[in-house]
């Protein structure tokens, strides 16, 4: 009930590659639908995008409610404090 957290994934084209326009070829795709219904089949991770169907078994992102930082300073002062508790709740470290 109070909610999901979100955490971001970053694509991009770096400077100089060596084939720019494939490499915005490929953005255009994974941020798309087809390509987003594929890392979600990949992956079983959840697509933002609200007209990408949820991972297999999965109830629409609609349904939750997404905690994600809005104030990216405030997320930035807090943030070991945020993955020290993180920790303790999942046992990861």
């Amino acid at each position: 009930p109070e909610g999901l957290t979100a955490t971001p994934g970053v694509y991009g084209v770096l400077e100089n590659s060596p084939h720019p326009q494939a490499a915005r070829l490929f953005m255009d795709w994974i941020l798309g639908v087809p390509g987003q219904k594929a890392l979600v089949e990949a992956t079983a991770l959840y697509s933002p995008r609200t007209d990408v169907p949820p991972p297999s078994g999965g109830i629409p992102i609609t349904e939750f409610k997404v905690l994600a930082p809005t104030d990216w300073d405030s997320f930035l002062k807090t943030h070991t404090q945020y993955v020290r508790e993180w920790d303790k709740m999942t046992g990861l470290r």
